[in-house]
C-alpha cells in the first residue's frame, strides 16, 4: 500500500480508507476523494440471496464517514447548502456496482465515497459513462478490470456560507487485461467537465483524453496505482488502448433514455430565474412525468433559495429606506438649527 500512497502529492493530505469493495484515497485538503478504485467482474452489481437491493425502495443512506476526522469533512448540511445552487452529492464508485449486501451497498453512501457533482452532470452524462463500465462484465475475454474514478479540483465557492472546492471535472480510467493478449495493459481516460453537458447526444469516446494529459491535471502517478492494483511493471507489459478490444460506447435502452431526459428536468428546476419561472417549470416537468420525489426537493430547493433572495432585497430596500428617512431628518434639523442662530443675532 506505501507503493499506492506514494501516487499522491503531500500536500493534498491524502488518507487510505479501506472499504468493503472500495478503496478510497481521500484528500483532507479538497475534502473529498482524488481516487476511489473498484472492481468490475462477474459479480457486479448482483446481490447475495434472493433479495435484491432496489434504490427506489430504499432511502438514500448518506452519512459522513467517522474514519475521517471532523474538521476534514463536509457535513450533509454543507451539501444541502450547495444543492439550493444546481450541486449533488457524487458518487466515484457508484452504488449500483457494490450490492453485494446492504452493508457494501451503504459503504457507497459514506461521504468519503462524495464529491460535488453538479445535478445535470451527475445524472446524465455521468449515468452513461457508469453504465459503460459496468457493461465491461459481460466482456469474456476481459480480466482485471479496475476503474479509478476521481476528481480535478476546481475552485473554492461559497453556498449559503459553507464553503467547498467543487470539481472542474471528473475522471475515470478503466484498465483490464485480455485473455488473448498477454503483456498488455489495457486502457481507457474520461476526462469531463463538472458541468450540464451542451451536447444532447452522449458519446464517451469524445470525452477521451491520454494517461499523460490526465496525470499532468491531477498530479497523480498512475503507473504506482496500476502496479499496486495490477502488478503493472514497464517491462512485462505496455500500455495500449481499450478501443482495440472493446467498443466505447452505450447503447441506450428504456431505462438510461428516461434518465436522460430526467436529468435535464433537474436542470429545468434548479436553474429557475424567479418564482414564477420555477412554478412554469415545475408544472411541465410534473406533466411531462417527471415529479418524483428528488425532483420534488430539488424544485424545494429552489424555491427556498429565490424566497430568500426576495428577502434579502426586500430587507436592503427597507435598509435604505430607513437610512433616508433619517437623513431627511437630520437635514430638516440642521436648517432649523441655522435658523435658530440667525433670529438670535437678529435680536
Amino acid at each position: 500500500m506505501n507503493i499506492a500512497k506514494s501516487s499522491f502529492r503531500k500536500e493534498d493530505k491524502v488518507v487510505y480508507l479501506k472499504k468493503k469493495e472500495i478503496d478510497i484515497f481521500y484528500s483532507c485538503r479538497l475534502l473529498y476523494p482524488l481516487v476511489v478504485v473498484e472492481t468490475i467482474d462477474d459479480r457486479t452489481g448482483k446481490t447475495d440471496g434472493s433479495k435484491k437491493i432496489v434504490r427506489s425502495e430504499i432511502e438514500d443512506p448518506f452519512k459522513p464517514d467517522k474514519e475521517i476526522p471532523l474538521k476534514y469533512r463536509h457535513s450533509l448540511k454543507d451539501y444541502t447548502n450547495y444543492m439550493e445552487y444546481g450541486g449533488s452529492l457524487g458518487h466515484n464508485a457508484p452504488a449500483g456496482n457494490h450490492k453485494t449486501n446492504l452493508g457494501v451497498y451503504n459503504e457507497t453512501f459514506l461521504l468519503s465515497n462524495i464529491c460535488p457533482q453538479e445535478i445535470v452532470f451527475n445524472s446524465g452524462i455521468w449515468v452513461v459513462l457508469e453504465t459503460w463500465c459496468k457493461r465491461l462484465q459481460n466482456e469474456v475475454n476481459l480480466y482485471d478490470i479496475k476503474v479509478y474514478t476521481g476528481s480535478v479540483p476546481g475552485k473554492t465557492q461559497t453556498f449559503n456560507k459553507t464553503e467547498m472546492n467543487v470539481p472542474s471535472h471528473m475522471y475515470k480510467i478503466v484498465s483490464c487485461k485480455h485473455k488473448d493478449h498477454k503483456g498488455i495493459l489495457f486502457i481507457a481516460c474520461f476526462l469531463i467537465k463538472n458541468e450540464p453537458p451542451k451536447e444532447k447526444i452522449f458519446k464517451i469516446y469524445k470525452y477521451l483524453v491520454s494517461l499523460k494529459h490526465l496525470s499532468n491535471l491531477v498530479k497523480v502517478n498512475f503507473f504506482k496505482l496500476f502496479r499496486h492494483y495490477q502488478e503493472f511493471n514497464p517491462v512485462d507489459y505496455k500500455i495500449s488502448s481499450i478501443n482495440k478490444i472493446s467498443r466505447i460506447d452505450v447503447k441506450f435502452d428504456s431505462r438510461i433514455s428516461r434518465q436522460m431526459i430526467s436529468s435535464t428536468y433537474y436542470g429545468l428546476i434548479i436553474y429557475s430565474k424567479n418564482l414564477k419561472e420555477l412554478e412554469k417549470n415545475w408544472t411541465t416537468t410534473k406533466k411531462n412525468g417527471f415529479n418524483t420525489e428528488f425532483h420534488e426537493f430539488y424544485y424545494d430547493l429552489c424555491k427556498k433559495k429565490l424566497n430568500r433572495k426576495l428577502k434579502d432585497i426586500s430587507s436592503k430596500k427597507t435598509s435604505k429606506s430607513g437610512k433616508s428617512s433619517k437623513s431627511g431628518k437630520s437635514s430638516k434639523s440642521g436648517k432649523s438649527s441655522k435658523s435658530g442662530k440667525s433670529s438670535k443675532k437678529s435680536n
